[in-house]
């Protein structure tokens, strides 16, 4: 990929379960990303991580974070959550996909159960909710807003989702 530099990293595969592909896209969060990086190593799933540093400023080193099963790459220049991400999605090796900030806003600890139901095949997609226990916004407008975008998104497209604007999507 243009503008991508990558380490490297491991390449084993546990025929077990389904290998998860964590992305976690980074920018100027050198004080969270180790952390975030040993939770999801402890989670009881065979799973890759691919860190991709999406042009920090803040000191962060790509090196601090490589080891076995961390695959890291990284941006020149700062393009986006978006092109982080992107740029995840083309090296995973997973049969499942997710992504997890690096700001730990979302516990990786919620992964195992939002992957269960796109492993055991009921369903395709597993959007996480903010708000299935209840109304947590940062605003009412905010709440407004994505209670309109989800509700869009459900009329249009025959889905039920809480949360359009959640930070888990497991596909």
């Amino acid at each position: 990929t243009k503008g991508v530099a990558s380490l490297a990293g491991d390449d084993r595969r546990s025929a077990r379960q389904p290998l998860l592909s964590v992305i976690i896209p980074v920018y100027n969060e050198r004080e969270t990303v180790h952390n975030v990086v040993a939770r999801v190593l402890q989670l009881p799933i065979d799973l890759e991580i691919i860190v991709v540093d999406d042009g920090s400023v803040d000191g962060f080193s790509l090196h601090t974070v490589a080891q076995e099963r961390v695959r890291v790459f990284s941006h020149k220049t700062n393009q986006g959550k978006g092109a982080a991400v992107r740029t995840g999605i083309q090296q995973v090796r997973g049969q499942l996909v997710v992504v997890q900030d690096a700001d730990l806003e979302l516990d990786p600890n919620d992964l195992p159960r939002l992957i269960q139901p796109v492993a055991d095949g009921t369903a395709d997609v597993v959007f996480g909710s903010r708000f299935a226990s209840g109304w947590k916004h940062r605003s009412i407008l905010n709440g407004l807003a994505n209670w309109f975008l989800s509700g869009l998104t459900n009329l249009l497209y025959g889905l039920h989702i809480r949360d359009m604007e959640a930070g888990y999507k497991v596909f």
